[in-house]
């Protein structure tokens, strides 16, 4: 029983991987095409930072929006960007779970009434 314990206990820290890096999914644009979204991640302890990229049509990208208020909690992710779009400022929200090494489930929530929240799985591209 000990030696299943201590293989799972080591399993699991196995898989305390940080999320640091850059990951990247697909999203419904406005023109129903799905479009690239993508996370350069770093994380200190618990806290997340980074940079979040996409584009809205072809060739129209949104400019880079720093991660702000982000935190990490075990495989529990969380974090927001500040997106400027039509002279002002968009709050997105960003929630999901890490789940490997390589992939992460995520909800984005925006301050449009217009768009529903959205999910995507993100899969890692980089360091």
């Amino acid at each position: 029983m000990r030696t299943v314990f201590l293989l799972a206990l080591s399993a699991a820290s196995a898989f305390a991987a940080s999320p640091s890096g850059r990951w990247q999914c697909l999203i419904p644009a406005f023109d129903h095409s799905l479009r690239p979204l993508v996370f350069h991640l770093k994380t200190t302890d618990t806290t997340v930072t980074g940079v979040v990229k996409g584009e809205i049509y072809d060739g129209v990208a949104l400019p880079d929006s720093a991660i702000t208020d982000g935190s990490l909690d075990g495989t529990r992710i969380l974090f927001y960007a500040r997106i400027p779009v039509h002279g002002g400022v968009r709050l997105t929200r960003y929630t999901g779970t890490l789940a490997d090494d390589s992939t992460m489930d995520l909800t984005i929530v925006g301050t449009s009434a217009r768009r529903p929240p959205v999910t995507c799985t993100a899969k890692r591209v980089g360091d």
